[in-house]
């Protein structure tokens, strides 16, 4: 009997085994190294980012190169199963309400990597993509120091126009362009906090654990850019 393959796929196995503690744990942080933590929370149909600066970007995050990068990952009890997923910077892992997933990438060159949710989640998941911008560290602290100034215009166009549109012309969801509510942000904010029904279904609480900042913050956003509901 020819041992040659249950050899090597003994090899294999042990290679796995040995290896597999530092593929799933991000490495340890010794005096003068650098690391970075992301909590990343799966929503129908969004990515959000929160750093621990208390910046929030929707679908697309931002990185500095050559820093272990741990991500946190989540979705809400409200919501369903989700899974992260950027093939260049490693596996999938899941966003599953009410468990906490830990996974890290490392990103050594400078650019943009895509992906997308990678569980099928509900009628717009094709549209639930994610991407990773890196930067180099620069380039990172700068935005990490102005990136609360985007987060209207992200939550607008990751959140509210993937199904009403981006000029709010309407889409999977109904024509909003015009709406009363979109120039009230007390109504808004209990909008995006607790949903709706209408006549053609129900608006899901896309925003149930948003801040008063990030409800502020698309509230700025659509006073100085209220949709046209003219797309083009």
């Amino acid at each position: 009997m020819d041992r040659g393959p249950v050899l090597v796929l003994f090899l294999v196995a042990a290679f796995i085994f040995i290896q597999l503690p530092g593929i799933k744990d991000i490495p340890d942080a010794t005096a003068g190294d650098e690391q970075l933590e992301i909590k990343v929370t799966g929503r129908q149909f969004y990515w959000q980012y929160e750093y621990p600066n208390g910046v929030i970007a929707i679908d697309q995050m931002r990185a500095p190169a050559g820093v272990p990068v741990k991500l946190v990952v989540d979705a809400p009890d409200s919501d369903v199963v989700h899974s992260w997923w950027i093939p260049a910077l490693g596996g999938k892992i899941d966003a599953v309400p009410g468990i906490t997933n830990e996974t890290w990438f490392e990103a050594e060159n400078e650019g943009v990597y895509t992906g997308q949710c990678a569980e099928l989640c509900g009628v717009e998941h094709a549209r639930m993509l994610a991407s990773v911008e890196v930067l180099s560290r620069d380039a990172f602290d700068a935005w990490l120091q102005s990136g609360k100034e985007d987060l209207g215009k992200e939550e607008w166009e990751g959140v509210c126009a993937k199904c009403h549109g981006l000029a709010g012309e309407g889409g999977i969801a109904r024509r909003i362009a015009g709406s009363p509510t979109l120039s009230n942000p007390q109504a808004l904010g209990i909008l995006v906090r607790n949903g709706r029904a209408t006549r053609t279904g129900i608006m899901p609480a896309v925003g149930s654990e948003w801040t008063d900042e990030q409800v502020d913050a698309l509230a700025a956003y659509l006073k100085e850019n209220p949709p046209s509901g003219n797309p083009g």
